[in-house]
């Protein structure tokens, strides 16, 4: 099954596509939430250049220089990571966008040629050809878009597009770490507190929402669930100036959630938004936030699992194994082991290990003979 967007299957997007996205109402449930028009791009955009001031494109914790790497970003958005890293990377990596709409990105013919896009809901199940594909697999910036407060269904699917040895970096904001700080000293109004849970519980119809948990600082944890390890973890404020210019795109992303949504849930919603988007831009030039990035980076583990099937009359246990080679009985005189020797040895390791399982209620196991070559 193959997902790539081809030009046949996903023309170069027009303005009037995108005006068709941004009117269509959105659904707190199941729809993204803010715009895809050229302004949403400006937002994107603005967001990705103040994200990795000071920072980097990807963790430096992340090897990148080898040859014939295959790169997946999670969330497209305006592709402007993947351009970015193609400049970046080896020229004979490939790097692959999924998302389940490319509205925003450049036609296919204005991005780097080791540059392709897909149609993929990263909550659903990766199809077959996208399994233990991937040597790096970056995701940023999902805080709405993950479903329940519950990032660990995006994780799971991730590591199994990931190859043995493979990593992912998830970055997100960290609202744990919000605050509002007034230039002036005094103590700045709640207006834009106020805004930012209104906009996160969707007008108070959503009481599941990022800032009730503050899922990010979960991730490691749920990386470790999901067989990922030499966990990473870095933790990035923002210098003061950057987080002021940020406030100004969180601004623009509150005025789209409420024509998107809001006004749809009706009652005012909307206009309610509006106004506390409104106190705010009248003290905007005495306020700027407090905020940090977190950053957490996984590694698949080289190893794959290898189950031993045994004959229906035992239950599962790890295999005796025969050395095939000297063994040192008395260090001082080391001599060849017998056949009857190595059978004792295996009898007893075998006993050991009923005695195990008979402990665990196995009572009707029987002791595996040595003539059969399975049971050992």
């Amino acid at each position: 099954m193959n997902f790539k967007a081809d030009e046949e299957k996903m023309p170069c997007v027009t303005q009037t596509e995108d005006e068709l996205v941004v009117s269509e109402p959105a659904t707190v449930e199941n729809r993204y939430l803010l715009s895809r028009g050229y302004s949403s791009n400006i937002r994107v955009n603005t967001q990705h250049y103040l994200w990795k001031e000071g920072l980097y494109l990807l963790h430096p914790s992340i090897p990148i220089n080898g040859e014939n790497l295959r790169v997946a970003e999670i969330g497209v958005g305006t592709g402007i990571w993947l351009s970015e890293m193609a400049r970046i990377l080896p020229g004979s990596a490939q790097l692959d966008g999924f998302d389940v709409s490319h509205a925003q990105c450049p036609p296919s013919k204005f991005l780097p040629s080791n540059v392709s896009l897909y149609i993929h809901n990263c909550l659903e199940d990766p199809p077959s050809d996208l399994l233990e594909q991937y040597d790096i697999i970056h995701i940023q910036m999902f805080n709405s878009v993950v479903e329940n407060n519950d990032p660990e269904p995006v994780v799971r699917n991730m590591v199994k597009m990931l190859k043995p040895g493979g990593y992912i970096s998830w970055s997100e904001f960290d609202f744990a770490t919000w605050k509002t700080i007034s230039s002036t000293g005094d103590k700045p109004s709640d207006s834009l507190d106020r805004l930012l849970w209104y906009n996160a519980t969707a007008g108070n119809t959503k009481p599941v929402n990022f800032l009730a948990t503050h899922w990010p600082l979960e991730l490691p944890e749920i990386y470790a669930r999901n067989n990922l390890s030499e966990i990473v973890t870095e933790r990035a404020p923002f210098a003061t100036d950057v987080a002021a210019y940020m406030l100004d795109t969180f601004l623009l992303a509150a005025e789209e959630l409420s024509f998107n949504v809001l006004d749809h849930l009706g009652g005012g919603q909307g206009d309610v938004a509006r106004d506390l988007i409104k106190q705010v831009e009248r003290e905007r030039r005495d306020i700027t936030i407090q905020l940090d990035r977190l950053i957490a980076v996984g590694r698949r583990s080289r190893r794959k699992l290898i189950l031993h099937i045994y004959p229906t009359a035992f239950p599962v246990f790890p295999r005796c194994k025969i050395p095939k080679k000297k063994v040192n009985i008395n260090k001082a005189a080391p001599r060849r082991v017998s056949k009857a020797a190595v059978e004792t040895r295996t009898r007893k390791l075998s006993r050991k290990a009923l005695k195990v399982l008979k402990n665990k209620g196995y009572n009707k196991v029987e002791e595996p003979s040595l003539n059969n070559k399975d049971t050992i």
